[in-house]
């Protein structure tokens, strides 16, 4: 029988099973730590010592705790729920709890303390400090199921928390890598040279090759991460355009020639044997015909947000105020408010001009820009995501005054230069970008979502797994 089915059966016993709640005090005594002060503490020690957060503080030479015991901070990051198997110091913003052996499991109360924390979170008093008063956790109430139960509650537990964590460590790094492929291939197709033709700048190499020289980090690149990165862009490229290109450049003679021939041969033979123009290049379907180089102040209708629509401002989305109001925050951040009037409706690009100076943002639908925002709306012709996704590559790379208020103006971005290929260039590079774009950051499909999917599997079976009917 999988984990899956055993944790299936073990909830059907859970929800028929008649159980005793009883108020956390009565069962387990809540004890709080001591206080430690800083000159006490150890960067490396024996014991742990946790005071406001699930991070140790530091370390120390004794202990005050013994191994496996479930703790709450009760300041800082008050409600956090920790478990730690070995013997630990609790300071005075922690409380720990000695359960019972012949009534309470250790960890049983841990899980079940997760389960419950938004009773926790909601008796925390919001000020300068956030703290958690003894009296809250005491009053929780919890059930008190046999202990055979609490064991194998804790044993299937144990053993999603383990599956989930290591899951989401390999879909973690998978991401990890997603990004740093999708970063850079938008770095090689948004840059070109004089002659119009994709290639990355010194700075962009240095990036991407950890500050190799270029020819020489290729040839390295090459030979350490052929493999690697054709297993990544396998996945996601077509396999069958893969072999299509491939009759055009033979990767095994590409091996032997990098391998035969020196530097000077590689430099003659690069546009037919160079491994990365052909793998990268050629995967992507070509290079565009002609490009042009214009300023943003050429492109785009650059402008400054204002006030906010005092009179017609709502702070939920309803059918009459369904325009957004935006600001410099990043995501959801930036949403201020709802209006009933866009000042832009046509597909722009907004740029923070301070805060989170230089961030960039696609937005396709109408929207009202306000103050700490510029607005770009084009004034040609282009395909707006297109200079969406150059912007990225530069909006960490402004220069911005040191004396007055750190800021970002129009006139410190109207003289900027960007590249622009055809439409249909600009359409193609979108489509790839898109997709990488997806991968790496949707939470409605991609690697996040994947992710989130796990996590809110491992919580449903740990909600179901310690949902005991409650006695009335």
């Amino acid at each position: 029988m999988n984990h899956q089915d055993e944790a299936k059966n073990l909830m059907a016993l859970v929800q028929n099973m008649t159980v005793e709640w009883k108020p956390l005090g009565e069962v387990a005594p809540i004890s709080r730590g001591k206080r430690l002060v800083r000159s006490q503490l150890q960067d490396n020690g024996q014991y742990p010592v946790y005071q406001n957060s699930l991070q140790p503080l530091g370390f120390y030479d004794d202990q005050n705790c013994r191994a496996y015991m479930t703790f709450v901070i009760a300041a800082g990051a008050a409600g956090e729920i920790g478990f730690s198997d070995i013997e630990f110091w609790a300071a005075d913003d922690c409380y720990y709890f000695d359960c019972p052996k012949e009534i309470l499991h250790d960890k049983f109360l841990y899980y079940f303390l997760l389960s419950e924390r938004h009773q926790l979170t909601s008796q925390i008093r919001k000020a300068s400090v956030p703290r958690l008063g003894r009296v809250s956790i005491e009053k929780i109430k919890i059930p008190i199921p046999p202990l055979e139960t609490q064991q194998k509650i804790v044993k299937i537990l144990d053993k999603f928390t383990e599956l989930e964590a290591t899951l989401e460590a390999t879909l973690e790094a998978e991401l990890h890598l997603r990004k740093q492929q999708y970063n850079y291939y938008r770095d090689y197709l948004l840059t070109f040279d004089e002659s119009g033709k994709q290639s990355l700048t010194d700075r962009q190499t240095d990036r991407q090759t950890d500050r190799q020289t270029d020819r020489q980090t290729d040839r390295q690149t090459d030979r350490q991460t052929d493999r690697q990165t054709d297993r990544q862009t396998d996945r996601q490229t077509d396999r069958q355009t893969d072999r299509q290109t491939d009759r055009q450049t033979d990767r095994q003679t590409d091996r032997q020639t990098d391998r035969q021939t020196d530097r000077q041969t590689d430099r003659q033979t690069d546009r037919q044997t160079d491994r990365q123009t052909d793998r990268q290049t050629d995967r992507l379907n070509g290079l565009p015909e002609k490009v042009v180089w214009k300023r943003l102040g050429e492109i785009f209708d650059i402008s400054a947000g204002g006030d906010a629509p005092k009179d017609a401002l709502s702070e939920v989305e309803t059918e009459e105020f369904c325009i957004p109001i935006l600001s410099n925050g990043i995501g959801s951040k930036a949403l201020y408010g709802w209006t009933n009037v866009a000042k832009i409706n046509q597909p722009s690009l907004t740029i923070s001009a301070r805060g989170t100076i230089g961030w960039t943002s696609f937005q396709d639908r109408p929207f009202f820009p306000i103050v700490r925002l510029l607005a770009l709306t084009p004034k040609i012709e282009i395909n707006v995501k297109y200079a969406y996704y150059f912007m990225k590559t530069i909006e960490a790379d402004y220069k911005i005054p040191e004396s007055g208020i750190p800021q970002l103006t129009k006139p410190m971005i109207k003289d900027i230069e960007i590249p622009i290929p055809p439409l249909a260039e600009q359409a193609r590079i979108v489509a790839i970008l898109d997709k990488f774009d997806t991968l790496t950051t949707s939470l409605s499909e991609g690697l996040p979502y994947e992710i989130a999917l796990h996590r809110k599997q491992y919580e449903y079976y740990r909600e179901q797994l310690l949902n005991f009917p409650k006695s009335h």
